[in-house]
């Protein structure tokens, strides 16, 4: 019992090892609800899902009922299944905290009680009832976090994806389609079907990807930025082009690029000075999590580097407002000054 990883938790349902208590969460809700509906299929008959499952959805929960749902007795030979989606620890009355906490300490050894969020999100290190939640959780069950993947696993599965269904897919235009969709596997899942279909036992080439992928523009922007901070240039004009065939204006691309370079300069300030990114966020009246985001880029760059950055971009922008020089021609004059700063020692 305690706070186990996704691996384990998907290892034991395969060995049938189970707890009573679970409480899912985290930002693949994808895979959240596919670990509930394995679980609830391994537990439960699906004859006997009338008698033996319960499900409950936030806010609509009666204390009475989810009580009396929790001790009934199972059919014979089975595991009464009681499944909360969506719980919301910060909104949930007083009444049905106390209810809950009182099954948790308690529950009957016929009984397996799921608590998951396919959709909602909360910060556990911002919320303190969300914490105690967890602690009081881990206690006497277990708390899975299903966490965003690392790009290169979520790069291999999709190599391996398309090979599946008979298309090629070569490792640098997987790792491109990775990051267009911002590690989000649901919308990866989805992008990677329609270019599958689209292909129909090919190549899946980056022509493909930028012609049937559409990608809201900030998380374009963030590969954009990513390929500065990795020395990949030729990816950042890629991206570039894809964002002009969309026909984006360029003065809303610099804006966001302009976002993510104020983001990094204030992450490498915060690494210099050797502080915790949750405290200088406070202390500036901040989200902690872009500051977070922006510090893996700005590991990449000093601080003399982005600040002279951050003055190209300014000037970038004033020339868009007053100069008659093509946007697109600007935007990528400011990218290429962004190239030679980076390559400064």
């Amino acid at each position: 019992m305690g706070i186990v990883s996704q691996n384990d938790l998907n290892s034991n349902i395969n060995k049938n090892i189970f707890n009573s208590l679970y409480f899912l969460y985290g930002d693949e809700k994808a895979d959240i609800s596919a670990a509930v509906s394995r679980l609830t299929s391994k537990l439960v008959e699906k004859g006997h899902r009338a008698f033996c499952l319960h499900s409950f959805d936030f806010p609509d929960i009666n204390p009475q009922r989810l009580s009396d749902a929790v001790y009934a007795l199972p059919f014979p030979g089975n595991i009464q299944c009681v499944r909360i989606r969506d719980y919301d620890a910060e909104k949930a009355p007083a009444s049905l905290q106390e209810v809950l906490a009182a099954l948790i300490a308690d529950l009957p050894q016929s009984t397996v009680l799921i608590i998951y969020l396919p959709t909602l999100s909360f910060d556990a290190k911002r919320s303190a009832k969300w914490g105690a939640f967890i602690r009081m959780v881990s206690e006497k069950g277990v708390a899975v976090e299903f966490r965003r993947q690392d790009k290169s696993v979520l790069t291999k599965k999709t190599v391996e994806y398309a090979e599946k269904y008979g298309c090629t897919l070569s490792r640098a235009n997987a790792a491109f389609l990775v990051e267009l969709c911002g590690r989000d596997k649901t919308r990866l899942k989805n992008e990677l079907e329609k270019l599958v279909f689209f292909a129909a036992g090919r190549e899946i080439t980056q022509y493909d990807i930028g012609l049937m992928v559409t990608v809201p523009l900030e998380g374009t922007i963030f590969g954009i930025v990513d390929a500065l901070a990795e020395t990949r240039y030729e990816r950042v004009f890629t991206i570039l082009g894809g964002l002009m065939d969309r026909r984006e204006e360029p003065l809303a691309i610099l804006g966001f690029i302009s976002a993510s370079y104020i983001n990094m300069y204030r992450a490498r300030a915060v690494l210099d000075a050797n502080r915790s990114f949750d405290t200088s966020a406070k202390a500036f009246g901040l989200n902690p999590y872009p500051l977070e985001s922006a510090g893996q880029r700005a590991r990449s760059f000093s601080v003399s580097q982005l600040r002279v950055s951050l003055d190209v971009l300014y000037a970038a922008d004033i020339s868009m407002k007053s100069s008659r020089v093509n946007n697109r021609v600007l935007l990528e004059q400011a990218l290429t000054q962004l190239i030679t700063i980076k390559e400064r020692a």
